[in-house]
C-alpha cells in the first residue's frame, strides 16, 4: 500500500490491484532431488492477487509526524524493549 501511495505521490500510474508470486519447495514431487552432478528442486507457483488500498497512508503518516514533533513521548507498549530499558533505568537511578 505504501509504495502504491509513493509512486501515484510521484505521479505514475499504479494499479489498484498488484500480486504477490509465492514460491514453495515441493518436496513431494517424483523427481530425484540429488543427481550425480546437481541438486534439482520443484517449486509450486501461486500468483496472488492483492488490492491495494491506500486511505490509510495519509492519516497514519500524519500521526507519525505530529508525534515526532510533539512534546510528548507515548507510552511503551509492554513488549518494548526500550521502554523496558528506560524503565529500568529510572528504577536503578531512584534505589
Amino acid at each position: 500500500d505504501l509504495y502504491v501511495w509513493v509512486m501515484r505521490e510521484m505521479g505514475l500510474d499504479v494499479s489498484n490491484t498488484g500480486y504477490f508470486l509465492y514460491c514453495d519447495g515441493d518436496r513431494f514431487t517424483e523427481s530425484v532431488f540429488l543427481q550425480d552432478d546437481k541438486a534439482l528442486m520443484e517449486f509450486k507457483l501461486t500468483l496472488i492477487p492483492y488490492d491495494a488500498d491506500t486511505s490509510w497512508v495519509v492519516p497514519t503518516l500524519t500521526e507519525i509526524k505530529n508525534t515526532l514533533l510533539g512534546h510528548q513521548c507515548p507510552e511503551h507498549s509492554q513488549e518494548c524493549e526500550y521502554g523496558l530499558l528506560l524503565k529500568s533505568i529510572d528504577e536503578f537511578k531512584t534505589n
